[in-house]
C-alpha cells in the first residue's frame, strides 16, 4: 500500500515548480514572488489540505498507509499553506541587497 494518495509524478513535477518560485525571491523579483506563492496556497491548500481531508471523508484511511501518514499529509500541507499565505500578504523580510 502507497504511504498517501498522491500522484507522486504530478508531487514531483509540482514541487520542482514551486523551488523555481522560490528562486523569484532570491531574485528581489517580489510581485512575481507573491503571486506564485498566491498559486501554491490556492495548489498546496485546496489540493493537499482540502485534498486530503475530502479523500479522507470520503473513503476513509483506504488510500493511505495507516492514521499516521494521513496526519502527517494534512499538516505538512496546512503548514506549507500558511507560510504561502505569509508570503502572498507580503509578511516576509526582503533579501538584503549586497
Amino acid at each position: 500500500m502507497p504511504l498517501s494518495a498522491a500522484n507522486i509524478p504530478m508531487s514531483l513535477c509540482l514541487f520542482a515548480a514551486y523551488g523555481a518560485c522560490l528562486w523569484l525571491a532570491k531574485l528581489s523579483r517580489l510581485t512575481g514572488y507573491r503571486i506564485a506563492m498566491t498559486c501554491a496556497v490556492i495548489v498546496f491548500g485546496g489540493g493537499g489540505v482540502v485534498g486530503n481531508l475530502a479523500r479522507f471523508i470520503d473513503s476513509g484511511l483506504t488510500e493511505y498507509a495507516n492514521l499516521s501518514a494521513f496526519v502527517l499529509a494534512v499538516t505538512i500541507n496546512a503548514y506549507g499553506t500558511l507560510l504561502n499565505v505569509r508570503a502572498t500578504l507580503g509578511l516576509f523580510i526582503p533579501p538584503s541587497k549586497k
